[in-house]
């Protein structure tokens, strides 16, 4: 079982640097959960993995959190990338344009 699978946004250290994992539906009651996640990522200057295999639903807000990540990033020349992407969030992407973000 990987760590803090309970909670719909945690943040798992592995060796290969930090992974976002996202579980359930993220909306705009867990944007500000996502957003403190991402500052706190973005600030580690790694490149950064999203795991959305659990995930269910993303609503815009998490999308605008995503796209804030990977703008701050790319300024720093790093990458956010979504991993092992669940068939809703895979359709959710291709419908907003933002298939470049899977790894």
């Amino acid at each position: 079982m990987e760590a803090g699978s309970e909670r719909p946004i945690s943040i798992v250290e592995e060796e290969g640097g930090p992974i976002l994992f996202l579980r359930g539906a993220i909306d705009i009651f867990l944007a500000d959960e996502l957003r403190q996640a991402a500052i706190d990522l973005q600030g580690r200057e790694v490149d950064i993995h999203v795991c959305c295999q659990k995930a269910d639903h993303l609503d815009t807000s998490a999308v605008q959190v995503l796209l804030a990540l990977k703008k701050g990033l790319q300024a720093k020349g790093k990458a956010v990338k979504i991993t092992r992407i669940s068939s809703q969030v895979e359709n959710l992407l291709k419908l907003v344009g933002l298939t470049d973000l899977r790894a």
